[in-house]
């Protein structure tokens, strides 16, 4: 049995498989609804650059360098520094604009799968790539998890949360590079964590991994009948 709290590589493909047959409709008014192409997309692209979708959701064509494997993120949850010239103090200050924060970007890799995927996909693209709301995204992810099978489930501080939401793509790539060996310290690159504090919070167990434990350890004093 497999721990059930991340999408493995191939239950990521099952994911996206489904998405085609998605019933494409509204969910958010104000903004226009995606194609299964795009959803894929955006799947894709957080899940292989472990990304918040915030931060798939703001990206422009010209933040990919198919060529370096980077892409810059201009608007990232982290990305706020206090202007270092006016300590936040200054509303007439030039280098912040009086807002007392500089948005700094950050960077990460496009994996090698992906480089293909993304040179079609933004081929004659220009400006944003996706202007959809997270509502849309989050309600397409539920509904392509419960198509695909794929019951996630993740007791979080304050609730427990079930299928498949899109945060659990970032998390899921952090958990593919652990299994692979991949050191701490590489996979805060990866995430962009500043501190391992927050990067912990990825890599804590939690009761799959206790239910694969037990699992795989059967209790020796009790036989099945």
């Amino acid at each position: 049995m497999d721990e059930q709290n991340y999408l493995s590589p191939e239950n990521f493909a099952r994911f996206l498989d489904v998405m085609p047959r998605l019933p494409i409709y509204h969910m958010d008014l104000q903004k226009p609804s995606v194609t299964p192409k795009e959803l894929q997309m955006i799947a894709k692209i957080q899940y292989g650059c472990a990304l918040r979708i915030g931060e798939v959701l703001s990206l422009h064509v010209e933040d990919f360098n198919l060529e370096t494997k980077i892409v810059t993120l201009r608007r990232t949850k982290t990305g706020l520094r206090k202007c270092t010239k006016c300590k936040g103090k200054d509303e007439n200050c030039k280098k912040c604009d009086g807002k007392g924060k500089i948005r700094k970007p950050q960077f990460t890799s496009i994996p090698s799968w992906l480089i293909t995927y993304l040179g079609n996909f933004l081929e004659n693209k220009s400006g944003v790539l996706f202007p959809v709301s997270r509502v849309t995204i989050w309600n397409y992810y539920k509904s392509a998890g419960y198509m695909a099978n794929l019951d996630i489930f993740e007791q979080q501080d304050e609730r427990a949360i079930h299928g498949i939401w899109p945060h659990l793509l970032r998390k899921s790539y952090s958990k593919w590079m652990q299994k692979q060996g991949a050191p701490r310290e590489l996979r805060m690159v990866k995430l962009r964590h500043a501190n391992r504090d927050a990067h912990d919070t990825y890599d804590r167990p939690d009761i799959h991994t206790l239910i694969h434990w037990e699992n795989t350890h059967p209790h020796k004093i009790f036989k099945l009948d």
